[in-house]
Order: structure tokens, then C-alpha cells, then sequence
């Protein structure tokens, strides 16, 4: 979203548009005459693919015990991939800008690829499911990748239900909101085996705090919210697209759907 953020008495300043960086707990205190306006992609997809993809491998080449091994001197020569190559399959939540440029682009590479989205999309090499299909998109889930949007809807997503209906064994990668995962969920479906692993770039409490048991569990790769960053260059230039847009009178690309809340 665009420039500064505002305390709610300065929306009152603003008739079309609400310039901010960061989404606002809620948009009640938004007019709702003032659109609000995101930021999409701005050089982050790419960003986010490199970080699937890590994951993607840590998970299917098993580095989680030959790491194990290392930290206990262990030379493990009977270790062996998990997969045959290209052959993890992947199921991304949110097929939006980044999540349908994530899904496409492991397509792209010869991963079997599922995606997921409140309304059916259409994607090149991607098995597109929506809600009718929730259960078979799980299914075909090995690593399961979540770029959701937060809403209502989302919120607590990635729960103990959700895990169980995954393949044993499955591999959680979080890039989008903290609060899509119920924490306390996952060490359990971890300890059970239903679970093996978790790349977790995104907490309900950031920083994590000093004392939270993520950061002591080997099977949790933890990272400080840096899975892909706004690109100055590519922000500014949407910035400046929309502001043009608006004063001509034209459509602004990424105004928020305020009921569906994304």
C-alpha cells in the first residue's frame, strides 16, 4: 500500500484514495468513499519462488536429519532423498500475484503442482481447486506453500484438521500472515509424524519471542519475516502508475475488495 500510514483522523483529508504502507488492523476507520490501494507483487515474486524452492528442497533431499547428523558427527552414507527429483508434489495456497507466479513458475520446473483459491483459477500446468476440492488439493499436498491473503475466512487456516488431511509426512511452509497458523497445532502434528517439517516465515509475535519453542525445534526452520521484500524501484513505479491513474480518471490496479478483504 502506498506512503505513510495515517492515524484515522487523517482519512477524513482524503476523498478518493487512502495512501498507506501497511494494511491497518481493519478498515472500519477507512471512509468508505476512500479507496484503499495495495501494492502488487513490486518485485517480491521472485523472492518468494527462491524461498519456496528452498523449501521445497530442505524437504525432499531430507537436510533436516543430514543436518541432525552434522550436529551430532554423524556421517549418514546410507541418507537418501526423500523424492525422486522434480517429483515433491506441491500444493500452494493463494493464487494470487505472488501465489499464482509461485505455482506457475515450480510448474515451470517439472514439479507436479496443485493450487488453491477461494474462486477457481485457470493457471498453466498448475491442478487449480477451490473450495469444492479443499480436501483433494490437501491431499495432493507433500509441501503445502501458504501465500493467502488474511482475512476472516483465513484467519487460523493452518490448524491440526487441516494437517491431518495433508499426506503423512507433509512439509508446512508459511510466507504469508502469522496468523494463519494456530501454533500450538504444530509441534504435536510434528511429534505424531503427520507433519515433518516446517519453514515458518511469519509469526503472530514479531519478533518471535526469545522464549517461544519454535526456535529450539530442529524440524522448524525459522526466518524473521524475509521471505521477499518491497523493491523500491518497483513500488514506486506502481505508486506513481495509480496516482496517474487516478487523476485521469482511470482504473487503479490493486484497490482492495473491501468484503472479500484483499
Amino acid at each position: 500500500m502506498l506512503m505513510q500510514t495515517m492515524s484515522p483522523s487523517c482519512y477524513h483529508n482524503f476523498n478518493r484514495y487512502c495512501p498507506i504502507t501497511e494494511s491497518p488492523p481493519g478498515h472500519a476507520d477507512i471512509p468508505e468513499q476512500v479507496a484503499i490501494v495495495r501494492l502488487e507483487e513490486a518485485g517480491m515474486g521472485k523472492q518468494m519462488l527462491e524461498f519456496a524452492l528452498y523449501a521445497i528442497l530442505h524437504y525432499s533431499r531430507d537436510m533436516t536429519n543430514l543436518a541432525i547428523g552434522q550436529k551430532n558427527r554423524q556421517w549418514l552414507a546410507i541418507a537418501t532423498p526423500k523424492k525422486l527429483p522434480f517429483s515433491t508434489t506441491i500444493g500452494v495456497m493463494g493464487l494470487g500475484k505472488l501465489g499464482g507466479f509461485v505455482a506457475k513458475s515450480l510448474a515451470k520446473l517439472g514439479y507436479p503442482v496443485s493450487g488453491y483459491s477461494r474462486t477457481l483459477k485457470d493457471i498453466d500446468g498448475v491442478a487449480c481447486y477451490d473450495n469444492k476440492q479443499f480436501t483433494t488439493f490437501l491431499a495432493n499436498s507433500e509441501v503445502l506453500i501458504n501465500l493467502l491473503p488474511l482475512t476472516a475466512q483465513t484467519e487460523n487456516i493452518l490448524n491440526r484438521r487441516l494437517f491431518c488431511r495433508l499426506p503423512r509426512g507433509a512439509y508446512l511452509v508459511n510466507l504469508a500472515r502469522g496468523r494463519h497458523l494456530v501454533e500450538q497445532d504444530l509441534i504435536p502434528m510434528l511429534d505424531s509424524g503427520q507433519l515433518s517439517g516446517a519453514l515458518l516465515d511469519v509469526f503472530r509475535h514479531e519478533p518471535l519471542p526469545e522464549n517461544h519453542p519454535f526456535w529450539q525445534d530442529e524440524r522448524i526452520i525459522v526466518t524473521p519475516h524475509l521471505a521477499a521484500i518491497t523493491l523500491q524501484e518497483e513500488a514506486v513505479q506502481q505508486i506513481s502508475r495509480n496516482i496517474y491513474a487516478l487523476e485521469a480518471g482511470q482504473t487503479m490496479r490493486g484497490v482492495v475488495n473491501r468484503q472479500r478483504g484483499y
